[in-house]
């Protein structure tokens, strides 16, 4: 069990305030949680594209229930990865906020 810690401690490295990612790589991590919210973004307004490009015509219900769909989930997940990119920059200025107080004398 110690092995597998230290070898784990080895792979992703540590920092003062536990693993990584919350030390130099959580700019990192919100660049690519907020890339992945400007694709899932992109996705779910072309599958909108989609069905508004096909509304001269008749709708059937079946047709465009899974791209309605898609677009939700898509919508959804952008949403979720702009939350999670902002959760992390918000811990980490809360925490450079924290560790500054500490450091200087009252």
């Amino acid at each position: 069990m110690g092995q597998q810690v230290a070898m784990v401690s080895k792979i992703v490295g540590k920092h003062k305030y536990g693993l990584c990612i919350w030390g130099d790589n959580v700019q990192k991590v919100t660049a690519i949680c907020y890339f992945f919210t400007l694709l899932f973004y992109g996705m779910g307004y072309f599958k909108t594209l989609v069905i508004r490009t096909t509304v001269p015509e008749h709708i059937t219900t079946y047709d465009y229930t899974i791209s309605i769909s898609m677009a939700t989930v898509y919508f959804v997940l952008a949403i979720l990865f702009a939350v999670i990119g902002s959760l992390f920059l918000y811990v980490k200025s809360n925490r450079e906020m924290t560790s500054d107080r500490r450091e200087k004398p009252s």
